[in-house]
């Protein structure tokens, strides 16, 4: 258990969970539904919420949280947790649920790749001042979808 843990603690790891997580929803849209690609879709989520798991518990919940880049983990990992349900109920029914398009926020994860970018710190504040100038196109995306 420990060699599992350390490998879910070391970000290196995680940086490529989280790249391959990004190539395969990429690679999904030019994909037809029902080939072998979603069922990868399920085990990404469950290797994300068993991330999450394991830092809570080895920092606790309070200094998890304390960590921006947490705190939009564990948004993310919420909002995929319902699309775990296509795996016990048919696509069909599935696919008119709004938590299918909940999942499309899973690319978010691919923004904690910035950490390992010179001056991320220069650009994190530059997206931030962006984003606060287009909240209403950013509500508006959020109402429409």
């Amino acid at each position: 258990m420990s060699r599992i843990k350390k490998i879910f603690l070391n970000d290196y790891c995680i940086l490529y969970l989280i790249i391959a997580n990004a190539f395969l929803i990429f690679v999904q849209e030019f994909q037809l539904r029902g080939s072998i690609l979603d069922y990868f879709e399920p085990i990404f989520t469950l290797l994300f919420i068993f991330e999450m798991i394991i830092k809570i518990n080895e920092f606790g919940f309070s200094k998890y949280m304390s960590n921006s880049w947490n705190r939009l983990d564990f948004i993310l990992v919420i909002l995929s947790i319902p699309s775990l349900g296509a795996i016990f109920w048919n696509d069909n029914v599935f696919q008119l649920n709004i938590f299918l398009t909940l999942r499309v926020f899973r690319v978010f994860k691919f923004f904690r790749l910035i950490r390992f970018f010179p001056n991320a710190q220069i650009l994190v504040k530059s997206v931030k001042r962006a984003l606060k100038a287009s909240y209403i196109i950013i509500a508006s995306f959020f109402l429409l979808t």
